[in-house]
């Protein structure tokens, strides 16, 4: 069965559509306690990381950084390049901006959930599945090859960039927020630039530092947050690769299918077994 964009109510979400006309329910309810992991993973691979890094820096001079946008303008402490777009976006912006907030939402509103200012969320920020395209900061740099060596779809992704020196509040009780779960979005993390003062945490774990060189994921529904814990000049630049782990898009067609592993395997273990990547597992 074929989900055609086009065919999609305006009241719903792609991924809410495709949701409720399969039986995504169950598949889920199935298999989501078949592998736990409520920390972080760090993905052996065997990828060319000083070429990533080569070419992402390059994309960042080449396409520059865009902040990240609230009903207070942009952001000057975190933003980067969103590595996909929904070329039916109801906010005008840059393609290479789409997936770096929405100008709709304020400063404290972070995804998940915070979708009250919105009558439908189809085409705006909160329609993951939306973001089904390649920007230009990808499609005319060398991390198209990178992110073409993948065996999922790309996903709300970006290249994201945080900066010690922009902060208002340094190491303080914020940036906590939820993404979606991994069944609809799977998140791979690469440290592209960083430095020790950067940590990450996940809700009830210890901070850590995510080190350049390795790759990592986790269960992004759970909260968490990133942060520096002084002001520096120092900024943090990482991968965020989210791909479709149960759902391919069909681009010459503009429609989703159910892939292979729906129903029969976990997110993770798509990653851990080499699945989505032939050098990432």
């Amino acid at each position: 069965m074929k989900f055609y964009v086009k065919d999609c109510p305006a009241h719903l979400s792609l991924f809410q559509w495709i949701y409720e006309q399969s039986d995504f329910y169950t598949a889920i309810k199935d298999i989501a306690t078949s592998t736990k992991i409520d920390d972080v993973i760090e993905l052996p691979h065997k990828i060319d990381i000083p070429s990533l890094i080569k070419d992402t820096l390059s994309a960042l001079e080449t396409f520059g950084t865009k902040g990240w946008q609230t009903t207070k303008g942009q952001s000057k402490a975190y933003g980067g390049l969103s590595m996909v777009y929904n070329p039916d976006l109801i906010d005008t912006i840059d393609p290479n901006q789409h997936t770096l907030g929405t100008p709709v939402n304020a400063p404290d509103q972070f995804y998940y959930g915070s979708t009250e200012n919105f009558r439908s969320i189809r085409n705006t920020y909160f329609d993951s599945y939306g973001f089904r395209k390649l920007s230009p900061c990808i499609s005319q740099t060398n991390l198209k090859n990178f992110i073409n060596e993948f065996h999922l779809s790309p996903t709300r992704s970006r290249i994201a960039v945080l900066d010690a020196d922009m902060y208002d509040r340094v190491g303080e009780e914020f940036l906590w927020h939820k993404d979606e779960t991994i069944f609809e979005n799977l998140r791979i993390n690469i440290p592209i630039d960083t430095d020790s003062s950067f940590l990450f945490q996940l809700e009830n774990k210890q901070p850590i530092h995510l080190e350049l060189g390795k790759i990592y994921t986790w269960d992004t529904n759970l909260p968490h947050r990133v942060y520096a814990t002084k002001k520096s000049i120092k900024k943090r630049t990482h991968l965020v690769l989210g791909f479709t782990p149960w759902i391919n898009y069909i681009e010459n067609e503009d429609c989703f299918v159910l892939n292979s592993h729906f129903g029969k395997l976990h997110p993770f273990d798509i990653l851990l077994n080499g699945l989505a990547h032939q050098s990432i597992g």
